[in-house]
């Protein structure tokens, strides 16, 4: 890793750090056999309960283990000079990541301590903002087994991975656009608003995945400099 590229890991240690403070706390004001909300619907209420192990441990062990594993994984990327050039994009999902698991162990503590702050009342907006930055980043991005829209075609043609990353990078950004504007219109203070918000991202998501997928066989089959 270049010092340049380290910023991804002072970021994600900070995260992982909070995480764990968080959680200390909680452990210390709760007591043994405190229930905690570890899984909300659509309409962002708990349905499920957990003890205090996986209430205030799974998601920051998840979290240090992305923090071990995402510095690691380009060692093993046979193209490691493109993910070197794809830095920027590899940074952006691996503090996303991060960032997205923190605002949930968030709301796993506070909701069920019922402190008055709920995290996951802004996570629509934070993932749409998260794929606007990704998307913004998508065409940038050089052919990698990592970082990206990884198909069978952007694999094994450069000309298809540049044309879909650019196409692939206006439709998420596009989606991560829309998410935001649905939370400002529709709202997060009544069940019909988050469901509305929540039926919009994962749309988004869906149709901006299946059109890259789709797109990447186009512009492979249209590559001229494909073996026929």
């Amino acid at each position: 890793m270049k010092p340049s590229d380290r910023w991804p890991l002072a970021l994600g240690l900070g995260v992982c750090l909070t995480m764990l403070a968080l959680s200390t706390w909680a452990w210390l004001v709760t007591p043994a056999d405190f229930q905690f909300s570890v899984h909300f619907d659509l309409s962002g209420r708990a349905d499920r309960l957990g003890g205090k192990a996986e209430g205030l441990l799974l998601l920051p062990a998840i979290a240090l283990l992305m923090l071990v594993l995402f510095p690691l994984l380009p060692r093993l990327d046979p193209r490691r000079e493109n993910l070197e050039r794809s830095s920027r994009l590899y940074g952006v999902i691996w503090i996303g990541v991060l960032v997205i698991l923190g605002f949930a162990h968030a709301t796993v503590v506070l909701v069920s301590l019922q402190v008055g702050i709920d995290p996951l009342a802004w996570m629509p907006l934070l993932i749409g903002a998260f794929l606007m930055i990704l998307g913004n980043n998508l065409g940038k991005s050089r052919s990698n087994f990592f970082a990206g829209i990884r198909t069978p075609w952007t694999l094994s043609s450069e000309y298809a991975w540049m044309r879909t990353h650019r196409l692939g990078g206006k439709l998420f950004m596009l989606a991560g656009l829309a998410t935001c504007l649905a939370f400002f219109l529709f709202g997060w203070d009544t069940e019909p608003g988050r469901k509305k918000v929540a039926w919009v991202l994962m749309a988004g998501l869906g149709v901006a995945s299946l059109v890259s997928v789709v797109a990447s066989y186009i512009f492979w089959r249209s590559d001229p400099e494909r073996p026929i």
